[in-house]
């Protein structure tokens, strides 16, 4: 054959990397502003979250874990989560989580404690000649693994924060059965979720901008609350600190209005949003990170978009505005930002923030 002859192999390398990179970009900017299904979704989290090495470091830090307390243990035994001293407090974490704020996230349906709709449908009933529901089967196995990386987490990190569960749940739905996603592989993802999202120190930060965006959009909505606020202080220092806790289970003198949503930063809209929104925001948040993946394969060093989450969280509080401006009380305001985002669909969260450019831009 003769070596001008025309081919459709690219055998430059720099070349497959620019094609690579442009086509992997064009994908993205075409998923903004849209529900994604589950296999991009996985894509997503594989891409911002999963590394190699990073599961190589967990597994190795869980088999040093497992041999310092327990020895060798029986040729051929599987290895099993490290148990901590708070096993049995995170084992009762997932399950009264899965019954109440976290029963949309259920495999096996919405429970009837849930303090919000789900927007989507149960599954159907699957009972098997044994006579066990194979849903219910799958729920259990759920909060097995939930239970198992939240302490394999603790055992390797020596932390644990309750926004921890409700940053793993977006990952069970999606990866729980996919093969490699055993509790390892999960372990290291959630590590990496867990320094990716701004939970702790800078989550206040987040919380201001947002309340900034607000007020820059409805300074009306954000005068009405502050008022509330102001009154809520006054009516309280009134009372005393000592009474006003004893009346008023939310009191808290130095209350700014940031704190309202700085359980929706900690949490990422986990558990405040339904779970087809959240799965919404979280896929907007991570596009740009996606983009941004090292050529090696390697997971991008800031795969959350801070500034996007942001915005998202103005677009989801100014969505509130006819109930917030009905309110007559500080403990009314604490459960509207608790509860109503919960009856917000997807359609009108994804209708208000779809972005006009494609995130991707420059």
């Amino acid at each position: 054959a003769r070596s001008d002859a025309p081919t459709g192999l690219v055998q430059d390398g720099r070349t497959w990397r620019a094609n690579l990179a442009a086509n992997r970009a064009a994908l993205l900017g075409a998923c903004a502003g849209r529900s994604l299904p589950p296999s991009m979704r996985r894509y997503l989290f594989g891409t911002c979250f999963l590394g190699s090495k990073a599961v190589e470091e967990c597994s190795q830090e869980i088999a040093r874990s497992l041999a310092t307390r327990a020895g060798p243990g029986a040729p051929g035994q599987p290895q099993r989560a490290t148990h901590s001293r708070i096993h049995a407090l995170l084992s009762r974490l997932v399950r009264e989580s899965f019954r109440t704020n976290l029963a949309a996230w259920r495999a096996d349906g919405v429970s009837p404690e849930a303090q919000g709709p789900s927007d989507r449908p149960a599954p159907p009933a699957c009972v098997g000649d044994d006579g066990v529901d194979r849903a219910t089967l799958r729920q259990e196995r759920r909060e097995a693994l939930a239970g198992d990386v939240l302490n394999q987490y603790y055992v390797m990190s020596g932390q644990h924060v309750p926004a921890l569960l409700s940053l793993l749940v977006p990952l069970l739905s999606d990866l729980d059965g996919e093969p490699g996603m055993d509790a390892v592989t999960l372990t290291a993802m959630l590590a990496a979720v867990h320094a990716s999202l701004p939970i702790r120190g800078g989550a206040a930060e987040i919380a201001k901008r947002i309340w900034s965006g607000v007020l820059q959009r409805d300074p009306e909505l954000t005068a009405y609350i502050r008022r509330l606020l102001e009154e809520y202080r006054a009516k309280h220092a009134q009372l005393g600190s000592s009474l006003a806790a004893a009346v008023d289970e939310d009191f808290d003198l130095e209350l700014q209005p940031h704190s309202l949503v700085l359980p929706w930063v900690e949490h990422a809209l986990v558990g405040f949003l339904r779970p087809g929104a959240v799965q919404y925001v979280w896929c907007q948040c991570l596009l740009r990170g996606a983009a941004a993946t090292n050529d090696d394969g390697s997971a991008p060093a800031e795969p959350w978009d801070n500034d996007r989450f942001a915005a998202i969280c103005v677009e989801v509080f100014l969505l509130l505005r006819g109930a917030l401006l009905s309110l007559q009380s500080v403990s009314e305001l604490h459960r509207v930002m608790r509860e109503r985002p919960l009856m917000l669909l997807t359609s009108e969260i994804r209708r208000c923030t779809q972005a006009k450019e494609s995130p991707l831009a420059p």
